[in-house]
């Protein structure tokens, strides 16, 4: 049994834990498949299932070790080098920060201009495959998967290396004592303020009062103990009455010092810990009052404009409260519209032009379930709604064109039917967007793709200045046929590899690089892992992947047992996505090589001519075809687009690293 253990560290999103004992030993267990307990290239056991002594851990001491999915991150402090503390990082090379192409099986240096000698590392932390950094300059470091906006850099981009992500309208002192990273599963946030957050406020108010150095006031135990505290806070808790701060030096002169912190864990996080002690100070103080309740009250005072204590002749100034949510960069714009006595966006102007600045552009992440339902509170606070008042005919009408001049480009398409089913009970919806989002919850309900599809091309012709509803946001590496994100879900199931699912590129498009065998061959040769999707001009999606790529070499098949093609969409037949892997015994024959006469082929199952036109599709000769179909017959053979030979390449495009 190990003994003498000081931490434990673990993530959210892992599978693998460490242990550091009081000698600064690390020891290590779990999943290890990528390298990601940092066990050395002697030890690349997929499970290690008992507590091993991680070797060769850099120099300094350990400050903090977070665990993703696939790889770690250790945060080591060396109060002889500058900058003190260095970031190291293990497993997946994907999200390790690392640019290398192999996986890292040791604690390795993550080197960054960005780490610069005079700053320091604040804090670190870590979700399924992201990783955000905090400075005592203020940067925010961000590297790993971003396919969600996690990294708030306003954009979907994968980020192999570090780099600084830009942080709008923020103030930030080096001296700031209350701050917060935290990474999840495809959401992460950032907080810094002089005192809290909006959420878990307790828990944040104790580790400030935790904070002795930047108090600014002081408070002495009956044994001569030093308590200090915030006046700010207490000013507040207080009920504003310097009067009774003075009670409360008074009670804690009599106190003994454990008795004296329950008192202010009490004031500071409204929990009853000591009923006695309670009662002494329950006339000073309002426990009743919510913290969330006297935070807010301390945010909307334009009275407190800045907190700014003076200590050891050093003025610190911080500025008020600033909450940041990273994977939805806008959606603190709303908070004022829950809130009668802010006025922050209530201008209708105002409202308009942050939204449509949002809405039209697919780059920047957007909960617009959330933003919907904040323009609708909106409207409902202009009206007062909430108010026992009957509702002016006409002031309502008025609100509803402005909605209406707002909504319009959010893409209900992108909603599950139980939230438009929601929406569709919002009586401020003005009338023809109502009917347009009602039809499309009609359309989806049926679950018929083809009649789906139909419909919203006539919609988008029909609705012009509404035909935002209809088009979804969602974007796959900019490709013109993946357009719906139940597709993109399928190819990452099928393909099982985050690494290649973020990271690849278009890297051709027949449309923009021309229907040529040759041209294919000349960006898409010799590429390692390749995805090929091919749209017919019928609507028939399908295409196949290789692990091993089209290698040079002219007329010969090329050996990969990881070969498979699909089907993405097939309204003929009315299927579901399928996935159709390559026939035991003949991975010889997975994949195709000519230069002149062929495109993509996939053994004799799916070939594409020097135009990139059919060619034939002979389903079933190399992989596996769906039960119930019989090889060589007309249903296997139109199976895939919807004839051997007749169907028309209206876009092909290949995906690569």
């Amino acid at each position: 049994m190990m003994k003498n253990v000081s931490k434990i560290f673990t993530g959210n999103s892992s599978n693998h834990i460490f242990l550091l004992n009081s000698n600064q030993k690390l020891f290590g267990c779990g999943w290890n498949e990528y390298g990601q307990l940092g066990l050395g290239e002697s030890r690349k056991e997929e499970k290690i299932d008992k507590l091993t002594k991680i070797q060769n851990i850099p120099k300094g001491k350990i400050i903090d070790i977070q665990s993703g999915c696939i790889h770690s991150i250790m945060l080591i402090e060396n109060e002889n080098e500058n900058p003190k503390r260095k970031l190291y990082s293990c497993g997946s090379n994907a999200y390790s920060g690392i640019d290398t192409n192999h996986k890292i099986y040791e604690f390795t240096e993550i080197k960054s201009s960005l780490f610069e000698n005079d700053d320091n590392i604040l804090e670190i932390s870590v979700g399924h495959y992201d990783n955000l950094i905090l400075t005592t300059k203020g940067k925010l470091i961000g590297f790993g998967n971003n396919a969600y906006g996690e990294l708030g850099t306003g954009d979907t981009y994968f980020q192999f290396i570090p780099i600084q992500i830009e942080l709008p309208e923020l103030r930030f002192n080096e001296n700031i004592f209350n701050y917060h990273l935290s990474c999840g599963y495809r959401k992460s946030f950032l907080y810094y303020s002089p005192f809290l957050s909006f959420s878990n406020l307790e828990e944040d108010l104790i580790k400030l009062f935790g904070r002795k150095e930047f108090s600014d006031i002081s408070f002495e135990t009956k044994n001569g103990e030093i308590i200090e505290a915030h006046k700010l806070i207490l000013k507040y808790r207080l009920n504003q009455n310097q009067n009774q701060i003075e009670k409360l030096k008074e009670i804690i002169s009599k106190k003994s010092i454990k008795e004296s912190n329950q008192i202010f864990e009490m004031i500071y996080s409204n929990r009853i810990i000591n009923p006695k002690l309670y009662c002494e100070i329950k006339e000073i103080i309002n426990l009743n009052e919510k913290i969330e309740e006297t935070m807010k009250r301390i945010y909307l005072n334009e009275n407190e404009k800045d907190f700014i204590i003076e200590r050891k002749e050093k003025q610190y100034k911080f500025p008020k409260l600033i909450l940041i949510m990273r994977s939805e960069l806008y959606r603190g714009m709303f908070l004022s519209v829950t809130e009668d006595k802010s006025n922050k966006v209530t201008d209708y102007s105002e409202l308009k032009n942050h939204l449509n600045s949002i809405l039209s552009n697919n780059d920047i992440p957007t909960n617009e379930f959330e933003l919907f339902q904040s323009i609708i509170k909106w409207g409902k606070h202009k009206l007062n709604i909430n108010q026992e008042k009957e509702i002016d005919k006409q002031e309502k009408e008025q609100i509803q064109d402005q909605i209406s001049n707002v909504i319009h480009k959010i893409r209900f398409i992108d909603f599950s039917n139980k939230k438009i089913a929601k929406i569709l009970k919002e009586d401020l919806i003005p009338n023809q967007i109502h009917q347009a989002i009602n039809d499309l919850l009609i359309m989806k309900s049926q679950k018929n793709e083809r009649e789906l599809q139909e419909f919203i091309e006539s919609q988008k012709q029909k609705q012009k200045q509404n035909s935002f509803i209809f088009n979804s946001r969602f974007n796959f590496h900019n490709s013109s046929i993946i357009q719906a994100k139940k597709h993109f879900i399928k190819l990452k199931e099928w393909i099982n590899d985050d690494e290649f699912i973020y990271k690849m590129k278009l890297g051709f498009s027949a449309k923009r690089d021309g229907f040529s065998a040759q041209k294919w061959h000349e960006k898409c040769d010799n590429k390692g892992k390749t995805l090929v999707i091919i749209k017919t001009k019928d609507n028939f999606i399908f295409g196949g992947f290789t692990k091993v790529g089209f290698i040079s070499g002219n007329n010969r098949y090329i050996k990969d047992p990881n070969a498979f093609i699909f089907s993405l969409r097939n309204d003929k037949n009315n299927r579901k996505p399928e996935k159709f892997s390559i026939k035991p015994k003949e991975d010889t024959w997975a994949i195709y090589y000519n230069f002149s006469d062929n495109g993509p082929k996939f053994g004799e199952d799916i070939k594409l001519n020097s135009d990139l036109q059919p060619g034939f599709l002979n389903f079933g000769w190399n992989y596996i075809l769906p039960k119930g179909i019989k090889e060589g017959t007309d249903e296997a053979r139109s199976y895939l687009g919807g004839s051997f030979d007749k169907w028309v390449v209206e876009e092909l495009e290949t995906f690569f690293i």
